[in-house]
């Protein structure tokens, strides 16, 4: 009798120690997120070579039209969308062209010289950027900041791109944090899922899907505090949801989808400040409809690519006409580049011929934290109700395939058996939200422990590997 009334308070001294422990963790989870990500942030916006990061190029174009207050682009031609940029960035991307262009090539010393001695012209040209014309120019705010501080100081072009990537990577660090924070749900797998390669890599850049990302982390910390709480948002809560709905929609319009929990009756409240919960909402879809329509009528394009000329009009006809073709598409794409997509949400550093990955334990590893982190959330507090589970997976569910059926749409060609195009970076949002898809399963407080060490140790793994693979790729010399 005395062994097992021993071993009860043996394991009630484990249990209450766990639960200090992981209420210590949980509350310093925002800085240790930001201590491993801040640094990393740093080192990739100093040491990757201008336009190296994905579609950084047109990124940083659209960034500094916004600068010169052209928030809007236009379609000028049947295959062209864009508007006028310093010439100063085309110089500096012919510097670096010869590293995306060949897959062995790295930074010189020469390259370095030039680079540096490249200054913004004050001399204007059309450039052809279709893929970044349709975005609004909100999501480029940082960006186009350190832009205006760049020119205003005389900075040479890199050099304010620097600044750049170190802005945009500060303030979206700063809002992951937030959602930490402010996650009633979900915090371990915005952790995790932030402090991957590429996120960190999309951090790091002049491309609006830093705020992407960061954004779509702190959509979901929002949703999660009414949801997980039992009660209706508060207005503060209703309204940032809201605005971060259209902010994120109007960029990728898939993200629609997420307005959906805002509807819930146990979710929107009577009203926010003077305005009602429908308003609210309208008000966000109303936005992101309006932008769509705009883009749709006066910016987006053909963009033409490896020999395949993508025609929206001819591949809605052609699903129209097959509609069940879809499913074969989407059997297709799955069975050929599941694999890819996980890879490129990992690690999937660069772009064009200077691409490179992680060594293939790191993937291994990286899912393992990632599901790791998943079982944290269901071992946690206590989760959705059904009606809300359901919700969430729908909009989960809906804005996964609406990436694929517009990348079908757009970026395809007519009558393809497979979608073109997909990154698997486009996902990261999404694996973001997963915390609020997990059920709640009671469990000991050690095991939600046991989960949760191996995720705020493994950004360690992150730390020692992506700048080995940085230096490798760029700047040590073959042979």
């Amino acid at each position: 009798m005395d062994v097992l009334l021993r071993t009860g308070s043996a394991f009630q001294r484990v249990s209450e120690a766990s639960v200090a422990i992981l209420a210590r963790l949980e509350r310093g989870l925002p800085l240790l997120f930001l201590a491993y990500a801040l640094p990393m942030v740093i080192f990739l916006s100093i040491t990757m070579p201008a336009y190296l990061n994905p579609d950084e190029t047109n990124h940083a174009m659209r960034a500094e039209q916004v600068s010169h207050g052209a928030p809007l682009n236009w379609r000028t031609g049947p295959f062209d969308a864009g508007g006028t940029i310093d010439t100063g960035l085309l110089s500096l991307l012919e510097v670096y062209w010869p590293i995306l262009a060949e897959a062995d090539k790295r930074v010189t010393r020469s390259m370095q010289d030039r680079s540096h001695a490249v200054t913004w012209s004050g001399n204007r040209m059309f450039a052809n950027t279709p893929n970044t014309a349709v975005y609004p120019p909100t999501l480029y705010l940082p960006v186009t900041v350190a832009i205006w501080i760049g020119k205003a100081a005389k900075l040479p072009v890199e050099t304010t791109l620097i600044l750049g990537r170190l802005i945009n990577g500060a303030v979206a660090a700063s809002l992951t944090a937030l959602a930490i924070a402010l996650a009633a749900r979900g915090r371990f797998v915005i952790f995790a899922t932030m402090l991957l390669p590429m996120s960190l890599a999309q951090f790091a850049s002049c491309s609006q899907d830093a705020l992407l990302l960061s954004g779509g982390a702190l959509l979901a910390a929002l949703l999660s505090r009414p949801m997980c709480g039992r009660r209706p948002a508060t207005g503060a809560e209703y309204l940032g949801a809201a605005v971060l709905v259209a902010l994120l929609s109007m960029s990728r319009p898939t993200n629609l989808v997420f307005i959906l929990p805002l509807l819930l009756p146990s979710v929107a409240p009577r009203l926010t400040g003077r305005f009602s919960a429908l308003t609210v909402v309208g008000g966000a879809v109303a936005a992101t409809l309006a932008w769509i329509v705009w883009v749709a009528i006066y910016v987006q394009v053909p963009q033409p690519h490896s020999g395949i000329v993508p025609m929206m009009g001819d591949q809605l006809r052609h699903l129209i006409a097959d509609p069940l073709s879809l499913f074969t598409v989407l059997w297709n794409t799955a069975l050929m580049y599941t694999h890819g997509y996980y890879v490129m949400m990992i690690a999937f550093l660069g772009w064009g011929q200077a691409a490179f990955t992680a060594p293939s334990w790191f993937y291994i590893l990286a899912g393992v934290v990632l599901l790791l982190a998943c079982a944290t959330e269901v071992l946690g507090p206590p989760g959705l109700t059904r009606r809300q589970l359901a919700v969430a997976w729908l909009s989960v569910g809906a804005s996964f395939l609406g990436i694929l059926v517009i990348q079908y749409l757009s970026f395809s060609r007519v009558g393809g058996t497979f979608v073109e195009g997909v990154q698997g970076r486009y996902f990261l949002p999404l694996a973001a939200t997963a915390g609020l898809l997990m059920p709640a399963i009671a469990a000991p407080a050690a095991l939600r422990l046991a989960t949760a060490v191996p995720v705020l140790v493994f950004p360690i793994a992150t730390l020692l590997t992506v700048p080995t693979m940085v230096i490798g790729r760029f700047y040590l010399q073959a042979g």
